[in-house]
């Protein structure tokens, strides 16, 4: 909260920003623990209004408010795994204690009890109802008509992290300051890392987050060094010239280690190139090259990125693999006007032939897995696309047809290219 209330504060006085596992305020549900911490200190025989110092402290108050707010940091399955329903055994002293208590604990209760008692011995009540109460006042929207036009203020480029089993600053919150840098143009990247502990795991999951900030911390422009195939070096040309050239902003849907949004950057310096994959460790390469990058599933929907916010869309021979082709293509010109796609073409001549001669499922260069093992869960043809580009209302500007080989592009130059190309690559607008 008080690294993205300084970057909107103080514009231009740091380059980066990173926001880890927050939001632009406290949920409704946060509040109320720790409406309900304070009222376990104030309603503690020793606050004295807060003037305890002479006669001693709220402890048992303070103590409470901790274990509640403890309960918040961890995630119900952390609970579960670290200690389910087992019990420990209570020491007791006496015939009263025997009568009061039962002969075991629950090992969460000791927990619990453990960490208000350590917490008591270091922190102030007072201090700790500032605190939180200074946390519950807090929005970053304030002042503002919307989080977007506060964030607008911002010159840093942001990094966001949100961790999947927070419960106390959910992914939600980090997606929502995503969405609202995204929309004002800002540099942002976003990463939402697998961690069920709950909000302690930014504790809990020290080596993933050191991971993912020091790959943003530390730019070399240079190292994606993905070697390419003749045909692959080819194919990319050719979707980059066909970019268009008075654009801003470029995004690489299923971008990988971002080995396109490289090439797009040396033709076109000037603009802010994103790139999204569901790959954690291949997009911090993209991360650390300087670009910005959003770990996402694309079939998911990409929630965290407004209308408009790119002038152009990029899906490169990845429309196979997706889940829903035709939700993905909605998406991607929901998020741009102007969207490049590029798939395998499954009626080219030689998988004709294949099927027709030997009867099973074909392999090429283009599609080298088996038929069980194989990503490529959608396969199409050319007029497969074309057929549904027209149902969704989508507009086909422009195609290329590639082939690697000499029939293949004999065949295009007849007009059969539903027959001759292996590889599409189309530009479709809204």
């Amino acid at each position: 909260m008080q690294a993205l209330e300084f970057s909107v504060r103080f514009p231009g006085f740091s380059e980066k920003c990173i926001a880890v596992a927050t939001g632009a305020c406290l949920t409704t549900q946060a509040l109320a623990f720790d409406l309900v911490g304070r009222d376990l200190i104030t309603n503690d025989p020793n606050w004295n209004d807060g003037d305890y110092y002479e006669n001693g402290a709220p402890g048992t108050g303070l103590a409470q408010a901790r274990k509640l707010a403890h309960i918040t940091y961890l995630s119900g399955e952390m609970m579960k795994q670290k200690f389910g329903r087992r019990r420990r055994e209570v020491n007791l002293k006496s015939v009263e204690e025997l009568a009061a208590e039962t002969l075991k604990k629950f090992e969460i209760e000791t927990y619990l009890d453990h960490q208000g008692q350590k917490f008591i011995k270091r922190f102030d009540a007072n201090s700790y109802i500032h605190i939180t109460r200074a946390m519950d006042e807090y929005d970053l929207e304030s002042g503002f008509d919307s989080l977007a036009e506060s964030l607008s203020r911002t010159l840093s480029r942001n990094l966001v992290v949100a961790l999947s089993g927070d419960w106390l600053f959910l992914p939600e919150q980090s997606e929502d300051i995503s969405k609202a840098l995204s929309s004002t143009q800002k540099d942002v990247s976003y990463f939402c890392l697998d961690a069920d502990a709950g909000h302690d795991a930014f504790l809990t999951h020290v080596n993933e987050l050191i991971e993912v900030i020091s790959n943003f911390l530390t730019r070399k422009p240079d190292m994606i060094e993905s070697e390419l195939s003749a045909a692959k070096s080819s194919d990319y040309s050719r979707l980059i010239n066909m970019i268009p050239t008075d654009i801003e902003s470029i995004l690489d849907l299923a971008c990988y280690d971002g080995a396109l949004l490289k090439r797009i950057k040396q033709q076109f310096p000037g603009i802010k190139v994103t790139g999204v994959d569901i790959d954690c460790k291949a997009l911090l390469k993209v991360l650390r090259t300087g670009y910005n990058a959003m770990l996402a599933d694309v079939d998911a929907g990409l929630k965290n990125i407004p209308d408009d916010a790119f002038d152009c869309a990029v899906l490169s021979e990845s429309l196979q693999v997706m889940k829903r082709p035709d939700k993905v293509l909605q998406e991607l010109l929901r998020i741009a006007p102007v969207g490049l796609v590029s798939f395998p073409n499954f009626a080219v001549w030689r998988i004709r032939i294949s099927l027709l001669f030997k009867g099973r499922m074909p392999k090429t260069r283009q599609l080298p897995y088996e038929w069980y093992n194989t990503p490529n869960i959608h396969l199409c043809t050319i007029r497969d696309f074309f057929d549904l580009c027209e149902s969704l209302g989508i507009g086909v500007e422009k195609a290329e047809y590639m082939s690697t080989s000499l029939f293949g592009r004999i065949l295009n130059k007849l007009g059969m290219k539903n027959l001759g190309a292996s590889r599409v690559l189309v530009k479709i607008s809204r």
